[in-house]
């Protein structure tokens, strides 16, 4: 089994999307499982798990210690009858997309990074523009392999190990019980939520270790239930005047008023004026007097297509004068395009970053769908006073965006900082979460903190002692021991 300990090889596995900086003792790359056990039977050191690296929460950041990648945990295995695949945690989401579709399946969860790991995707429940419609990763695992950090190895099904009366019980290969207190804890009331370990009544194994960001133990492998490929899919980048069509837009679809009239989406994203701004520069076509868009996917059945067309661009005229400036895409290839055109701009802010040397900070906030339209206008004043040193995109379907605020100097810096907190505590205010899909890592405990309270993190703590006593795993992610 590969380890080093030269810092030449070990760097690059020290930061992560996040651009903090780590620093570990020797970095262990196994090539199976018996060989990912032995080593947490034999070390007694802090393990920090490493996956692809696009994290934006600096969860793969080590603090000491060791670094263990499965990067070569590469086997996938597909059951025909159930329509389901079983990968091991080095896969990438790119191969899971391409195996699903060799078979005439897809994984619905579309994360953005498909370079990011499946191992990844399970330690923070990973979701994406078609959680709209699909939810986040933890709804498609029907099985996890999961390694402990004393190097017992658990194969969990959903169903198998249930809480009753407060308490999982999960059974020790030596034959001894793991008690796990798990009390019913309130969570915010949004459609996405990656903050924090998901605790309910009637909590399932399976969810306790996916989203725990690798605190409680190793996913080494896991079993995707995918479904089947819709008949035929139709995609649309819509144009708006002003956000506030957009919103209003966007709120008939929640509200169901659209559900009743044409075939729901599966996907709702948002450009925001910021956002059209740069995409100009990169493409051309967008129509002058648009100032926000909406990126759509519809499923339907292949005859009627034309149909659907009709029901939405009938439906569009009461809510923009740009409907006619409406992108459709029918082809695979031309969906494929407007998934770039939306994909290109988180590629867009770290070009900029490389490019300019600036720095940034960037929102993962989601409110409860009532609060939507006051969390777009908070955004947009702060639009209007940033300029181009902020870029708004995100899962408007979800009430859920992404503000990135770019800075160059301390006094820069001081007042992105500044809008940060503000958004923050408007969040929090109002029910929402810190984080709806890049998780908490190492940079937003304190956030963590202030949303679940000190006796939720004193829980989380429990449930750790009880599975990892020497708190080996990930240590500081999440929350910190004291």
């Amino acid at each position: 089994m590969p380890r080093y300990t030269d810092n030449e090889i070990i760097i690059p596995y020290c930061t992560d999307a996040s651009n903090g900086k780590g620093y570990a003792d020797e970095l262990v790359i196994p090539d199976s499982v018996n060989e990912v056990v032995e080593f947490m039977r034999s070390t007694r050191g802090m393990v920090t798990l490493s996956g692809g690296g696009t994290g934006l929460g600096g969860g793969r950041i080590p603090d000491g210690g060791s670094i263990v990648s499965l990067e070569r945990f590469q086997a996938c295995t597909y059951d025909s009858a159930l329509k389901q695949l079983t990968v091991q945690s080095g896969v990438s989401l790119a191969d899971v997309h391409r195996i699903a579709s060799e078979y005439g399946c897809f994984f619905p969860p579309d994360a953005t990074e498909w370079g990011a790991s499946v191992g990844g995707t399970m330690a923070t429940n990973a979701s994406g523009a078609r959680s709209y419609r699909y939810g986040a990763s933890r709804h498609h695992v029907v099985a996890i392999d999961v390694l402990l950090a004393n190097g017992e190895l658990m194969r969990l099904r959903r169903g198998q190990h249930t809480a009753v009366d407060g308490i999982l019980k999960l059974p020790s290969a030596g034959g001894d019980v793991y008690s796990i207190p798990v009390p019913a804890i309130p969570r915010p009331l949004t459609s996405k939520n990656a903050a924090g370990l998901f605790l309910v009544p009637n909590l399932d194994a399976i969810d306790l270790f996916i989203g725990s960001e690798g605190t409680l133990g190793v996913i080494t492998a896991a079993t995707l239930q995918l479904q089947i490929l819709p008949e035929s899919v139709t995609g649309m980048i819509i144009f708006f005047q002003t956000s506030d069509e957009c919103v209003s837009f966007v709120e008939a679809i929640h509200e169901n008023e659209l559900r009743r009239l044409v075939t729901p989406p599966r996907l709702v994203e948002y450009f925001s004026s910021s956002s059209l701004a740069v995409m100009r520069t990169k493409t051309t076509g967008i129509p002058d007097n648009a100032h926000a868009a909406l990126w759509v996917e519809i499923e339907h059945a292949s005859d009627n297509a034309d149909e659907v067309l009709e029901q939405w661009f009938g439906w569009l005229k009461d809510y923009t004068p740009l409907g006619d400036e409406t992108w459709i895409a029918g082809s695979d290839a031309g969906r494929e395009r407007l998934r770039r055109f939306r994909h290109a701009l988180p590629s867009g802010v770290y070009e900029r970053l490389t490019a300019t040397g600036q720095r940034k900070i960037g929102t993962d906030f989601a409110v409860p769908h009532s609060y939507l339209r006051q969390l777009v206008e908070n955004y947009a004043e702060y639009e209007q006073q940033f300029g181009d040193r902020m870029i708004l995109f995100g899962h408007i379907g979800n009430a859920h965006l992404h503000a990135n605020f770019f800075y160059a100097n301390d006094s820069e810096e001081r007042e992105a900082q500044n809008a940060y907190m503000n958004l923050l505590e408007f969040t929090l205010r109002v029910g929402g979460t810190v984080s709806a899909e890049h998780g908490i890592g190492r940079i937003k405990k304190e956030y963590l903190r202030k949303m679940v309270g000190d006796d939720t993190i004193n829980t989380y703590r429990a449930i750790k002692q009880t599975l990892d006593p020497h708190w080996r795993l990930n240590n500081g992610v999440m929350f910190d021991r004291v």
